[in-house]
């Protein structure tokens, strides 16, 4: 069952930008964070890290040298979760969280490869098309 597999403590190993094209870069500059999804549909996360410069210069929206200064390096959020085992999707019901963060729901694809967890998002305003963001998270322990 995947609820079994998410619940518990993750560390946040990668952020990488896939772009359809297939190249993947890294999306953040030394990236920190963590995931929590408990047994009663709770969740929390937190991610710190600045983005690199090529995906901003790749970014579908415009990013001017001086909104680089203002774009948030740290997101947190929590509220509740869902899961649709035949869509591997987990949706983010967001309760509360960092000012700038205005989706009340965040869809991710999930992916269990060895011990890691990869959580992809797409169809995002500031993703070029066909992109997406895989996040990867490996157990804390």
């Amino acid at each position: 069952m995947v609820k079994q597999r998410l619940i518990g403590t993750w560390k946040l190993v990668t952020v990488e930008t896939v772009y359809a094209n297939g190249e993947r870069i890294p999306t953040f500059t030394d990236p920190q964070g963590i995931l929590i999804y408990q047994a009663n549909n709770i969740m929390s996360v937190q991610i710190a890290g600045s983005y690199t410069e090529k995906v901003l210069e790749n970014s579908a929206t415009q990013v001017t040298a001086e909104s680089k200064k203002t774009i948030p390096t740290f997101r947190a959020y929590w509220g509740k979760y869902t899961i649709d085992e035949t869509q591997h999707t987990v949706t983010h019901h967001i309760l509360g969280g960092s000012p700038h963060i205005t989706d009340l729901e965040e869809k991710r694809e999930f992916v269990f490869q060895d011990h890691s967890l990869i959580l992809r998002m797409k169809d995002k305003p500031w993703l070029p098309t066909g992109s997406s963001v895989d996040v990867t998270w490996h157990p804390w322990t």
